[in-house]
């Protein structure tokens, strides 16, 4: 075997941690998803394969447009006003930066940070995405 290893990156949700009304299938999903991750992390460190995780926080994508379109009533979806609130005050973290962190999780993080905290999130980011991150643990 050689020294290099795979890696693969899940993308992850403060969803799977929490429970949000109205949003019962997703974070069930996102809960079982990060599930898989860390069977994953188990079973194919054996085979020179990095498994991480990654949580980019609240991005400004196409389902956060769809959940501002929400006009059902407030009690169906009380996180409603928070996530409008987030693109309102420019919160929202780009796509672009985003990318720019995963690229920099991929392959320029040493493999003993990568498995060491394996799960990450994005807590900063620069004009030239390199002081980007911070870990989590469990």
């Amino acid at each position: 075997q050689s020294g290099i290893k795979a890696r693969v990156l899940h993308v992850s949700s403060g969803a799977a941690h929490s429970s949000y009304v109205g949003w019962g299938p997703y974070c069930t999903t996102k809960a079982g998803l990060h599930m898989m991750y860390k069977c994953l992390s188990a079973e194919l460190s054996q085979h020179n394969i990095l498994v991480g995780s990654l949580r980019p926080g609240v991005v400004d994508t196409p389902m956060q447009d769809g959940i501002r379109e929400y006009d059902g009533p407030a009690e169906n979806f009380p996180m409603y006003q928070k996530f409008s609130d987030l693109k309102e005050s420019g919160t929202l973290e780009k796509p672009d930066n985003v990318a720019t962190f995963f690229h920099w999780l991929l392959s320029e993080v040493g493999d003993e940070e990568f498995v060491k905290n394996m799960i990450f999130a994005i807590s900063k980011m620069t004009k030239d995405g390199r002081n980007i991150g911070s870990s989590l643990t469990e």
